[in-house]
Formats: C-alpha cells, structure tokens, sequence
C-alpha cells in the first residue's frame, strides 16, 4: 500500500510539472520552420530562411540585383558557409534557396549544378555575373565586394 501511494505521488508530481505554464509565450518563441504544401502547391511557409518560389519570382522581377546561395540543412560545408557569411556582416542581402525543396532541385539540373553550397550573383537585367561551388569560392567572392 505504502508502494501505490508513493507511485502516484510521484506520478502526480511528474504530471504537475509536465503541465508548468512556461514564462515565455512558446508560439512566438519559436524558431520552427514550417513549410505547408496542398495539392503541390505552397500555402504556407513561417519561419524559413529560404525563399519560396514565388519569393524567387518576385525579386527576379524586381529589377535589383541580387545574390542566392543554393544550399542545404545536412551540408557542413553550407553551414560553415552561413556562418562565415553571417560573421562578414556584408552590406549585401544574400537569399538562400533549399536544395531539399523539389523545385530547387529542378532549378539545380536546369543550371547544372554539381555542388554546394552554390553562389549565383544576378544583375538588374537579369544577366549571370558569378557562378561559384564550394564554401572557399562563395566566401572569396563575397567578402572583397560586398564588405
């Protein structure tokens, strides 16, 4: 008897402090990327570092230049890359696409693409003016310009 009373004892306690009300709102705290397709289309994306297609879309049309960087979660040599990039503080905007995402594996084929992290630094007119593979490239690419 003495046994079943300290059992749930201690399961009350676990379920006590199970159900503890945190002392940040854990909705807005999180750093979740979330990323909902329907029917093979996009319907939702929160919290992703990496443009959508229509993002894509959007800042081709722009009539800017710009720079995007194809890369992966599971690439070291990514992640190296991303934090250099971050630690530059570069005066440019860089966009990232995921190369898990399906249409950025098309894009990958269409361009020919043999590695990553890739650098392709785009023009107001839309012309390629670099194309570089490899954490060492992108970095020594970026750096001396856009620091």
């Amino acid at each position: 008897m003495f046994k079943i009373k300290l059992l749930m004892l201690s399961l009350t306690g676990v379920f006590l402090s199970c159900g503890a009300t945190p002392s940040i709102d854990s909705e807005s705290a999180s750093k979740t990327e979330v990323i909902v397709h329907y029917n093979g289309k996009e319907v939702y994306r929160k919290n992703s570092k990496y443009l959508s297609r229509q993002e894509l879309t959007n800042l081709s049309n722009s009539k800017k230049d710009f720079i995007i960087i194809i890369s992966a979660q599971w690439c070291s040599a990514c992640t190296f890359t991303d934090k250099a990039i971050k630690q530059a503080e570069l005066k440019k905007r860089i966009y990232y696409l995921n190369l898990d995402e399906p249409w950025v594996k098309y894009l990958a084929r269409l361009l020919e693409i043999r590695g990553v992290p890739f650098l392709m630094h785009v023009d107001k007119n839309g012309n390629t003016v670099a194309k570089k593979t490899g954490p060492v490239a992108v970095i020594n690419y970026l750096v001396p310009r856009f620091n």
